[in-house]
């Protein structure tokens, strides 16, 4: 929950938010507020300002197609994780696509154990690569076990 959001819940007073802000923020934050000069933080409007001039460039509100494109899976990154990873940017999507275009550029920067096993079963949703996702993931751990098992040491 935003720090607005809670302070209007606890029924705090608009004239004490700037007062009450450092409470919020991680310690590094926190350290930065208080050394800053008191002009800065005598109102909301200044601790909202010199906050946005400090971190604002830390913020990225959305995500673009292009930034999914470019998003692939990692050599040794497992399926749910990645799977996981790529939805928390879907969310960041300003217009989200419908899934039966999203899932084929999903499908395109997986890693080749996976990809060459769901690009031609024609999935058009989500729920249903990530069933399938599930299986391969099993079955490719089950190999490497296998092989392992085989062995000499």
């Amino acid at each position: 929950m935003s720090f607005l959001g809670m302070m209007e819940m606890k029924g705090v007073e608009h004239s004490l938010y700037a007062c009450t802000f450092p409470l919020s923020l991680d310690p590094t934050a926190r350290s930065w507020f208080y050394n800053l000069d008191a002009k800065q933080t005598s109102t909301w409007s200044d601790v909202v300002k010199a906050f946005l001039t400090q971190y604002g460039d830390n913020i990225e509100l959305t995500t673009t197609l292009r930034d999914l494109e470019l998003l692939k899976q990692g050599e040794e990154e497992g399926f749910i994780d990645f799977f996981s990873r790529w939805r928390l940017n879907i969310a960041l999507l300003s217009q989200r696509p419908p899934d039966h275009e999203l899932v084929p550029k999903f499908i395109d920067n997986m890693s080749p154990p996976y990809k060459c096993h769901l690009q031609y079963l024609g999935l058009d949703t989500f729920q249903k690569v990530y069933t399938v996702g599930i299986l391969i993931e099993r079955d490719l751990i089950n190999e490497t076990m296998n092989h392992i098992d085989g062995l000499d040491f």
